[in-house]
């Protein structure tokens, strides 16, 4: 049901121990191809899944000729975990060294449009400076960089959060304001999955932020809405060679070198155990404040719990149709533990250090009007999500 249908009249790239080779030069000069980075992330595989999801439903004639004038290409370390995405009709290519220039060039071949996640990894800076630097040799047309809220008050001590910030202007010497964007967004509630043995266990939320904090968090099904809305529209508006020429001159129409996915307001601790306590139907609910050495050592050990190994089975779309039969979340914006190294723990930290000083208060109408509707709020998510977190006792 996901194979992709053969195309006779299109040449075929042919992926060999880690390179690409053209069967000829009239596909790079169609740049054809969409290229999205670190798709071993949450936010990689959930944007990969969406957009290929759309990719394979079943649509007008117009968009039919589009998408089979369409190359997904999708960057990872390694392919564990993929092969939903290959079925999909997506070229997995294991990248062994992102700061080997001469394999990204050979990636970045034929690619119009990228859709840039810097890698949660400790050389974060040199590789993503690598893609970008490639990407402009190779006279790729539009990036789209995913960021987060807080990379413009990131100070030394916010190592992650700074290198973010470092790439978003890195990008922009790189890339003139008609051929890139940044897309910031806050944290997603999908990270309150990670809390869902806490919350079993002593009935309590613990983050180490004051009592009077006030943050917010988005749905990452939000987030991948608003990346795919603002990149497509009806295919019968205009003619077009494919469809990464098409995301491409939609974002254009924007105009907007930065977006900023926030919730409608913030809440605070207090609200937050109260909307997970209504949501969840738990009573006496209580939020404590810990250090952030603990809250880290917690996250460690979910890395490994067996509980976040897999995703939860597919009941809740289903890829002939266009939106969610449930309310419940999407099985590709589920949080697996292996998504939890030490970067994007420390990440995850320096997140709520900046939440504790009233720096991740900011909102934004950007996600509404990207999706058109209220962004889902944190309370709904665990009211939607109960049976979720009753799976992870």
């Amino acid at each position: 049901m996901f194979s992709r249908p053969l195309n006779f009249n299109q040449p075929t790239y042919y992926i060999k121990n880690d390179a690409i080779e053209p069967t000829s030069t009239h596909q790079i000069n169609m740049k054809n191809c969409i290229l999205i980075t670190n798709v071993n992330s949450l936010l990689g595989y959930a944007l990969s899944y969406r957009f290929l999801e759309e990719w394979n439903r079943e649509q007008d004639e117009n968009y039919a000729e589009l998408r089979e004038k369409t190359e997904f290409r999708l960057l990872c370390r390694e392919r564990q975990g993929l092969d939903e995405l290959e079925l999909l009709g997506a070229k997995i290519i294991e990248v062994q060294d992102y700061q080997n220039q001469g394999k990204i060039k050979e990636y970045m071949d034929g690619v119009g449009y990228v859709m840039f996640l810097p890698e949660n990894s400790s050389q974060r800076l040199k590789e993503g400076e690598t893609v970008i630097k490639c990407a402009k040799e190779q006279g790729v047309d539009y990036v789209t960089m995913l960021s987060y809220m807080g990379a413009d008050y990131a100070k030394e001590e916010n190592k992650h959060l700074t290198e973010y910030c470092r790439l978003e202007k890195f990008l922009s010497k790189h890339f003139n304001h008609n051929s890139y964007t940044v897309m910031r967004s806050a944290m997603w509630h999908q990270f309150y999955y990670y809390y869902g043995p806490m919350i079993e266990d002593e009935n309590k939320i613990k983050l180490p932020v004051h009592e009077k904090a006030e943050f917010g968090s988005i749905d990452l099904a939000d987030l991948v809405d608003a990346v795919y809305n603002l990149s497509s529209f009806p295919a019968e508006e205009a003619v077009y060679s494919n469809l990464a020429h098409l995301y491409i001159t939609n974002l254009r129409k924007k105009n907007k070198t930065l977006f900023e996915f926030t919730p409608s307001g913030t809440i605070t601790p207090g609200q937050l155990v109260k909307a997970a306590s209504v949501g969840l139907e738990r009573k006496d609910m209580t939020y404590e404040k810990i250090s952030p050495e603990t809250l880290y050592d917690y996250l460690r050990r979910i890395h490994n719990d067996n509980r976040f190994r897999q995703r939860p089975i597919q009941s809740a779309t289903d890829i002939v149709v266009h939106k969610p039969i449930l309310k419940e979340d999407r099985p590709y914006t589920f949080p697996l533990g292996r998504y939890l190294n030490d970067i994007v723990i420390e990440g995850i930290l320096e997140y709520w250090t900046l939440a504790d000083s009233n720096k991740q208060s900011h909102v934004s109408d950007d996600l509404e009007k990207a999706i058109d509707r209220r962004p889902t709020a944190v309370g709904k998510f665990f009211k939607h999500n109960r049976d979720q977190f009753s799976r992870l006792r």
